[in-house]
């Protein structure tokens, strides 16, 4: 999302009215431009190996305890775009004080998001701090012994739009494609990816229908934001 209201504060997108079902997306993923078109949202959350992990954790401080000691991994911002955007939401929230605290229990930076997934599905490590929620969902349907679990203090949703550039040589058919993201057929193929679906009507967990607290998010502050949230991280996890 940072990415494209980046594109948005310097009026690189085109303005696309009227925009087929767009009025039926999810009021947290509107943009009222007109520019920004969510067609699909991820959350991240605690991935965690159930063969070492004898009690799931139910939030972010549970990676902070001493069974968690060297055991938790982080996806690294630089190659996760869904890592860059918690990282700065979450420290818009909190401050680093917690993630001071994980890095003093010995937590490290992996890489990206399918690689610290990985590193959990191996028992490498026990647990990912803010694991992108569709890929660990499609690992437990495949069977891997992993389990998955959104904070209850909160987390972050992450609208992922599309958009059209103003330099685009071909707007017709990028707004004709753009309709097509929001179609129901591509809603419906959204949630059998284990997304969540820019028109749907509550966000919740598709493991047990249960609903996400989610981070109430001004994402043209997040994008102020998000230059001094980096390099504190960076400061931590050096």
């Amino acid at each position: 999302m940072a990415a494209g209201v980046d594109l948005q504060r310097n009026g690189q997108l085109l303005t696309y009215h009227n925009a087929k079902r767009a009025q039926q997306l999810n009021p947290a993923f509107q943009d009222k431009h007109q520019q920004l078109f969510s067609y699909s949202a991820s959350a991240v959350g605690i991935t965690y190996n159930k063969q070492q992990v004898k009690v799931a954790p139910t939030d972010w401080s549970d990676l902070t305890k001493p069974e968690f000691r060297n055991q938790v991994t982080i996806p690294d911002p630089q190659t996760s775009g869904s890592s860059l955007d918690f990282i700065n939401t979450y420290q818009m929230q909190h401050g680093n004080r917690l993630l001071k605290a994980l890095k003093q229990n010995g937590a490290e930076m992996g890489g990206a998001n399918k690689e610290v997934l990985d590193a959990v599905v191996t028992g490498q490590k026990a647990a990912v701090f803010g694991g992108v929620d569709y890929m660990s969902i499609a690992a437990i349907k495949k069977g891997e012994r992993i389990g998955f679990v959104y904070p209850k203090s909160g987390t972050l949703v992450n609208p992922r739009p599309a958009m059209i550039l103003k330099s685009s040589r071909h707007q017709t058919a990028a707004k004709k494609f753009v309709d097509y993201l929001l179609s129901a057929k591509v809603q419906q193929q959204v949630e059998q990816n284990h997304l969540i679906a820019g028109t749907t009507t509550k966000l919740t967990n598709p493991l047990n229908n249960q609903p996400i607290n989610t981070y109430r998010v001004n994402w043209q502050r997040a994008n102020t934001a998000l230059t001094d949230n980096l390099a504190s991280f960076k400061q931590v996890f050096n």
